[in-house]
């Protein structure tokens, strides 16, 4: 029970996690820590999701494009064909 209330508070707090002046450096390296992310993205009606190596490759994203990506933990179950296009993954 203990876990799953871990996990659920570690998803909304990387939801919610605010822009701050260091995340907002697009130029940032990404350790390989963390495991992978799968990250959601709405375009009009269509729903991007694709999975990143880890947070900080999401928030690179985020940055880059200035688009509201949303994460949760762990991989998406299947990857939209676009995330094939998109670099830094």
């Amino acid at each position: 029970m203990h876990l799953i209330t871990f996990v659920v508070v570690l998803v909304l707090a990387l939801t919610l996690y605010p822009y701050t002046a260091e995340a907002q450096n697009c130029a940032t390296i990404c350790r390989e820590t963390g495991g992978p992310v799968c990250g959601s993205l709405r375009r009009g009606r269509q729903e991007l999701k694709c999975t990143f190596r880890n947070f900080c490759r999401l928030q690179k994203r985020r940055c880059a494009t200035r688009e509201e990506w949303s994460a949760l933990l762990g991989r998406c179950t299947r990857d939209s064909l676009e995330c094939r296009r998109i670099g830094g993954r």
